[in-house]
């Protein structure tokens, strides 16, 4: 299905749509924040050219995408000075004169599909690096990573300050490859992007099971029950999103019977200790060749060029080259 491009855009600022902002809603939400005894005044949609006005603006999430991953960081011991390496910079960062807190916000070169259009492997990567990227910066886990402090320091009317950081957006796998190699995501998700992905293969994985086929009235439940448990619990829209996504996807699978075949993480028959013994054999099958790939690249080959000597992608060569060759 081609991605809607909706004509938000057309509206963001020169500024913002260089420094990376792919896509941006219709018809946004948008706040004047919190007041001077601190409560918050509450939201509504309104036109983009007038959202870009106010000091809180919905850029997280568009009608049909996410266009940006967003944190929030509320450490009082931090600055730009922690992006060394560990964690990538982000194209942005927002902070509050006030309190040194911050936005920090990554934009995505290919906005990620959402709702009823979602895809199961952009998903799932949206939410490791999510996941990964809130626990290293310590971020605020309730955070729902829709409204973002306008970046715009004319708009957000003093409150806030920016630090322009990078101008090119970042693909899913430029942000995957900061993630160590190893490194698990969290058995229960603490991001709303991880919570996002976990409704939605727990959905996959229930309604995939012979005797909830075509029960869609037990799918609109089961979600909203594991929904409910977590701290911070996805709205209703967005769960809705979901559910019919979810309901797409397996109507098409029980139409040309593949619905066994959705994920091949669903195909447990020979368990995690078959997997772990195979992956051991695999690798003591090609460990000369590994090795000869790592000494390539640590003798300043790039990957690309050892790739195509080994025929390997580019992905593979790095996933070698991480891996130590062991």
């Amino acid at each position: 299905m081609q991605q809607l491009i909706l004509p938000g855009i057309d509206f963001v600022p020169i500024q913002v749509r260089r420094y990376g902002l792919r896509e941006f809603h219709h018809y946004p939400l948008a706040s004047y924040g919190k007041n001077a005894a601190g409560i918050w005044l509450g939201s509504r949609r309104m036109p983009p050219a007038q959202a870009w006005t106010l000091p809180e603006l919905e850029l997280g999430r568009t009608a049909n995408s996410i266009p940006a991953l967003i944190f929030d960081v509320d450490r009082p011991d931090w600055g730009l000075d922690i992006f060394d390496g560990a964690v990538p910079v982000p194209n942005w960062a927002t902070w509050r004169r006030a309190n040194q807190h911050a936005h920090l916000v990554y934009a995505l070169a290919r906005p990620v599909l959402r709702g009823e259009q979602a895809r199961p492997t952009p998903q799932g990567w949206l939410a490791r690096i999510g996941e990964y990227l809130a626990a290293t910066l310590q971020a605020d886990l309730t955070y729902n990573a829709v409204l973002a402090h306008n970046p715009l320091e004319w708009a957000s009317q003093g409150r806030y300050r920016t630090d322009w950081l990078r101008q090119e957006p970042y693909t899913l796998a430029e942000l995957n490859e900061a993630i160590p190699f190893g490194w698990r995501r969290p058995w229960r998700p603490l991001t709303v992007y991880g919570r996002n992905d976990a409704l939605f293969r727990a959905g996959m994985k229930w309604t995939g099971r012979p005797a909830h086929w075509g029960d869609w009235t037990g799918l609109a439940t089961y979600p909203a029950t594991l929904n409910a448990e977590f701290v911070a619990p996805l709205g209703e829209r967005e769960l809705g999103g979901i559910v019919k996504s979810i309901r797409r996807i397996q109507t098409k699978n029980l139409q040309s019977g593949q619905t066994q075949r959705t994920f091949s993480f669903l195909q447990a028959a020979r368990g995690r200790k078959g997997g772990r013994v195979s992956g051991a054999k695999r690798r003591a099958d090609t460990l000369e060749r590994d090795t000869a790939i790592v000494a390539a690249v640590q003798a300043g080959e790039s990957m690309r060029a050892v790739g195509r000597a080994y025929g390997l992608s580019d992905f593979a060569v790095r996933h070698i080259v991480k891996r130590g060759a062991i």
